[in-house]
């Protein structure tokens, strides 16, 4: 069950794309600024001060993972990542980056849970199979925005969201997901 409320709670990311999509850089980055030193701040006193980890875990324990007890969170490295996303790339290839990012990652760990068979490390296949399908459905619907997004973009946007899900690199995929799609997607984009 906590794994829903997780993933629900990280579909909430879609706020950050929706925001720089619906206005401008500046305002979008000053804003995600802004949470993301607060969150980091969070994390600073919470590994500082055992006693508020614990309250911080005892409030929201069904949107943490039982491992960010002693680690950083998927929410730092997810905004850490948006920001970088934002300050590197256009804004077409930032939002569906950032977007398969959020998509992606949720429903690749809700079909992994309820269909994984085949595993790979901690991942399963079903899951990755999942998460390629939802970025490559996402960035379909995003062709038809005034993005100006391709499909041969999305495709290899949705591949490398998907690489990102499921190799164990040893980096926290909520920093990697966005930013390698973004730097595909650009690469794809120049040639």
């Amino acid at each position: 069950m906590t794994l829903i409320y997780r993933k629900l709670y990280r579909l909430s990311g879609i706020i950050f794309p929706l925001t720089y999509y619906f206005t401008n850089k500046k305002l979008t980055l000053s804003v995600l600024a802004v949470i993301t030193i607060l969150i980091v701040v969070v994390e600073i006193l919470r590994f500082l001060l055992p006693a508020f980890n614990q309250r911080i875990f005892r409030y929201f324990g069904l949107i943490l993972k039982e491992q960010e007890e002693t680690r950083i969170s998927g929410t730092s490295y997810f905004l850490i990542a948006s920001l970088l996303t934002i300050f590197i790339f256009e804004k077409a290839i930032a939002i569906t980056a950032l977007t398969f990012a959020v998509f992606g990652d949720a429903v690749a760990a809700m079909a992994g849970k309820l269909f994984g068979k085949i595993r790979i490390r901690e991942k399963s296949l079903e899951g990755s199979m999942a998460c390629f399908i939802a970025c490559f459905f996402i960035g379909f619907i995003l062709i038809y925005t005034n993005l100006w997004v391709n499909i041969k973009l999305v495709f290899f946007g949705a591949l490398a969201a998907t690489m990102m899900e499921i190799l164990p690199i040893g980096i926290d995929d909520n920093l990697t997901m966005p930013l390698f799609t973004g730097l595909i997607m650009e690469l794809v984009r120049l040639l």
